[in-house]
């Protein structure tokens, strides 16, 4: 049995990230030294969904394998391991608004809902760090992520001509408008 962790994530997690935004984003991914610099800024978060599993001593991965981490169960004190990192964000929290810079989930695990996930997980501690809105910007042939940002409540608010692929696509800006939080 299976399910998924969310948290966030570390320099320690950029390989894993690598891998994903080659996968996802093969036209224009970041680079590594993209990330490196993201980890320096102050404002800039990284949160990560891992699949997770019972762990047990008979579970722990051998030597040919990356090692499991064991972390604590959904409330019941048991143990669970955590497995490979299936999606990731980039965001900013700068001056009461938040900046979704990078969202990609691993190819085999899109459509399981792992994207909506994050982006609820981002617009919630945006909302608890007193962010008022969450912005992003989609390429407008990217279909699922405009469809997905639209559903969880973003708003088309601009359009960058030719931002992406030497200047043949243009990037849908987005705008997520937070409820203040609960007092």
């Amino acid at each position: 049995m299976t399910d998924e962790r969310l948290r966030i994530l570390s320099r320690d997690d950029l390989p894993a990230i690598l891998a994903i935004e080659k996968a996802s984003s093969p036209e224009e991914p970041w680079r590594l030294e993209d990330f490196l610099a993201e980890t320096e800024r102050q404002f800039s978060f990284f949160m990560g969904i891992f699949a997770a599993s019972p762990f047990s001593p008979a579970t722990q991965a051998g030597p040919s394998c990356a090692p499991a981490q064991p972390v604590a169960g959904p409330g019941s004190g048991e143990a669970v391991r955590e497995e490979g990192l299936a999606a990731y964000s980039v965001f900013w929290l700068l001056h009461g608004e938040t900046h979704l810079m990078k969202l990609a989930v691993t190819p085999e695990r899109r459509r399981e809902g792992l994207g909506r996930t994050l982006v609820r997980a981002v617009a919630a501690v945006s909302r608890a760090k007193g962010s008022e809105r969450v912005l992003l910007e989609a390429r407008e042939d990217n279909v699922p992520a405009l469809a997905l940002y639209r559903s969880e409540g973003f708003l088309v608010t601009g359009r960058r001509r030719g931002y992406y692929r030497q200047g043949r696509t243009d990037a849908i800006l987005m705008t997520l408008t937070l409820d203040p939080p609960a007092p």
